[in-house]
């Protein structure tokens, strides 16, 4: 069931932290010091806690892999208008970058989610992290907003190789797909990316992730906490001017699926879905800011666009991978889909 709490921006959980892991690219960051549970309004909460152990979030449970979890998830919107789902960015990120979003409710019935492992949403085991999963928790939640209809698609970040994972699968199920700077879609692409990252070897992040199968609520408390202190410099490149970053908006970042999804990208065949992407016949749009490794223009020559064969292009001057959230933005998107169709 979803809570019927719903959280108007000044109740958002409050975070000073930046961060983006684009994947494969830039971001597996690390770990944490424990911590108590506090309520996220709480002044200095910096340590949300996740959707099972509080009540007032906006929350699914979802069964996926054999396993109920609890997702934070929140809609808005009628349901009586075309459906769009939103995947937020970052492997273990969460959607508050993309609540800028919200504009689209006003045409289309609009749901985001942080996904099993992610942002607030409850923390899951390895066992239960693959793309097979993935592609199931999509399914689950189309069954609860979506089941007999089609969806729109935005993804951004490595939720826009979410997004082509879930086409490559499901092209039946997907009207129109929205891809803003959408991670490596190829692992030809990948080696062109220009990775800023922590190793996973060194650290604290080792130091917690002995256990390869399961974490228990505290460890995850801990690592997720670390990654506050060394996300701004882990996310420098991503930003127009890597020496001043700015600030990115988020609530709480699961690194241990960020971890072992990066795992699963450099695994033998971890991209062996692309070459199905050309038999997506619905309309495709590629947003791309200027700045960073997965900017405009990056995406035309490594051929992401060229995967597809009714796609364009959105760009976003002046801004990077960070901050491309803009109004005009988001009207371009707004605009695009009516004219696209989100749902035939």
């Amino acid at each position: 069931m979803i809570s019927l709490c719903l959280r108007s921006a000044s109740r958002m959980p409050r975070s000073v932290a930046t961060i983006v892991s684009a994947w494969a690219l830039a971001l597996t960051t690390m770990a944490p010091t424990a911590c108590e549970i506090a309520s996220p309004t709480d002044p200095g909460a910096l340590l949300p806690p996740t959707a099972e152990r509080d009540p007032a979030l906006p929350r699914l449970a979802l069964t996926v892999a054999g396993h109920e979890h609890m997702l934070h998830l929140e809609t808005f919107g009628s349901t009586l208008d075309p459906v769009v789902f939103a995947f937020h960015g970052g492997g273990g990120n969460d959607y508050r970058a993309l609540l800028p979003l919200r504009a689209l409710a006003q045409n289309h019935f609009l749901v985001m989610w942080d996904s099993r492992g992610s942002g607030l949403s409850e923390r899951i085991p390895r066992a239960e992290i693959s793309w097979d999963s993935y592609v199931e928790e999509v399914d689950a939640v189309k069954r609860r907003f979506s089941p007999n209809q089609t969806i729109a698609l935005i993804g951004y970040s490595s939720g826009g190789f979410h997004a082509a994972l879930y086409v490559a699968q499901h092209p039946e199920a997907v009207s129109t797909l929205v891809l803003i700077e959408p991670d490596a879609l190829s692992r030809e692409a990948a080696t062109t990316l220009t990775t800023h990252a922590i190793s996973l070897a060194d650290g604290f992040v080792n130091e917690h992730l002995w256990q390869t199968d399961f974490l228990s609520p505290s460890d995850h408390d801990q690592i997720d906490r670390k990654a506050y202190a060394v996300a701004r410099d882990a996310t420098a490149d991503l930003w127009c001017d890597p020496k001043h970053p700015g600030i990115y908006p988020f609530w709480r970042h699961g690194i241990f699926v960020d971890i072992v999804s990066t795992e699963l990208k450099n695994a033998p065949n971890g991209y062996d879905f692309s070459d199905r992407l050309h038999d997506f016949a619905g309309p495709v749009l590629f947003v791309g800011s200027d700045c960073g490794p997965l900017r405009a223009d990056w995406q035309v020559q490594q051929g992401q666009l060229a995967r597809f064969p009714h796609a364009d292009l959105l760009r976003v001057p002046g801004k990077s991978h960070s901050d491309l959230f803009t109004e005009d933005m988001v009207v371009g998107v707004r605009d695009w889909l009516a004219v696209a169709g989100a749902n035939p």
